[in-house]
Order: structure tokens, then sequence, then C-alpha cells
């Protein structure tokens, strides 16, 4: 078994017609948590808890030399059920939410994500079930710079589907049971992301297939938010 979770920084559900791969495997969207900014929204997905009880609300907390979260995330539940964990980000400060002692994970910072995961799911095999987890900023960063609306964002986007469908190639390939899964922290407005009002902002895509099938119902009426993908894959992926 083969789970990838795709986290994309900047990706709002309200711009998926210009990304076709995307938009026809999301099922739905989801409602990201308050504040709109990267770290909340990140910690949020990977704990299964709001900022209230995991206690991140400004990107700076995570980058403190001497913070670091222990508590249990969605990493924890795989390795718990025997699964190998490779994370790959272009963003260090991950690695603060991740148990990295633990020998069956790794950690892979990089700026050329997509190549280190098809490298990874290369290296996958039959006998050991495996977590792929891709944190990709490259979006986020251009619709800071250039805007959401813009023709920059449009062709970031653009290539972030292609990716994703290379990777999604290299899955049905692989010939084995699979999981893809994919959402994001936020969407944008402008050059900016913290209107929480704001729907292009506030709705982020939950992409799922499942062995080459689109998997369209809800398997709970509970999954609303992207606090609720950590109990899902829980139940539905890491057992």
């Amino acid at each position: 078994m083969i789970v990838v979770l795709l986290l994309i920084d900047g990706l709002g559900y309200h711009f998926l017609h210009q990304a076709p791969f995307w938009q026809s495997h999301t099922v739905f969207p989801l409602k990201n948590t308050v504040p709109t900014i990267t770290a909340p929204n990140w910690w949020t997905i990977l704990t299964g808890k709001g900022p209230e009880k995991h206690g991140i609300t400004v990107n700076e907390q995570v980058s403190r030399p001497s913070y670091r979260y222990t508590q249990g995330t969605l990493v924890d539940d795989a390795l718990q059920t025997g699964f190998q964990v490779t994370f790959i980000s272009d963003w260090a400060m991950m690695r603060k939410i991740l148990p990295l002692s633990n020998p069956n994970i790794t950690f892979v910072h990089t700026r050329q994500v997509w190549s280190a995961a098809t490298t990874a799911l290369k290296q996958t095999t039959k006998k050991k079930k495996t977590l792929i987890v891709i944190n990709y900023s490259r979006l986020d960063t251009v619709g800071h710079t250039t805007g959401w609306d813009s023709l920059g964002y449009q062709r970031s986007l653009q290539r972030l589907d292609r990716a994703t469908h290379h990777l999604y190639t290299e899955l049905v390939a692989q010939e084995k049971p699979f999981l893809l899964c994919g959402t994001a922290d936020h969407g944008g407005h402008g050059l900016d992301h913290e209107e929480a009002h704001e729907p292009s902002i506030r709705q982020v895509p939950w992409l799922c297939v499942q062995s080459g099938v689109v998997k369209h119902r809800r398997s709970t009426r509970k999954f609303r938010c992207t606090k609720h993908i950590r109990p899902w894959l829980k139940t539905h992926a890491f057992n």
C-alpha cells in the first residue's frame, strides 16, 4: 500500500478551473483554519487539532530554535501501523513537527520536490507500506509576488497540475494499491491570504484517488474542514 499526501501551499479551491487534473480528481472543498496562514494550517492538518490546541497562531513560532511539536501527528499514526515514511518539503520548518528520531522516517528538504517524490516512489517495495508526504510552497511564493489572479500564478498552477498528473502516472505504474490525497493550507486574494471572510482564501481542495478511482462520497458527515483529514486517514489508510 502506498499513500501519498500532497500539501500544497497557496492552492485555493476557487482556482482549480486552471488545473484540469486537480479539478477532475478533487472530491469537494474543505474549510481551512483561522488564522489563514501557513504554519497554523499545516499544524492543523497534521495534528487534527485547531490552533487553540496545537498552539501555533503565527509562522514565527515554529522558526524558534527551541520549538518542537511532540504530541503526535498523522505521521505518527502511519508509523504506528507499520508504514515507512518519506516527508519531502521545500520548507525546512516542517521538520519541527516530525518524530525524526524514528528510524522509519526520512525527511528530505529540497527545492526539487517532484523529482524527489518520483525517486521515493521508485524505491518503494511491495512488502513495505509507504507514506510519502509532499509539501510544496512555490505556488504561495508566486501568489504573494504577482497575485493569485495573475498570469504568473496561473502558469505555476498549471506546472503543479502537470507534476501531480505525472506523479499519479508513476503511482499507477507501480501496480500496487495506492491512495493519493491532496489539500492546501489556504487560497489567496490579491497579494495576500489573511482575509478570513474571503471564500477564495478559506476554501481549499480535497483531492482523493484510490487506486485510480476518485472517491466522490464523504466517508463521514463530519468531514468538512482540514482538521478532519488526520482522523479520516487514520480510519481509511493507516490501519
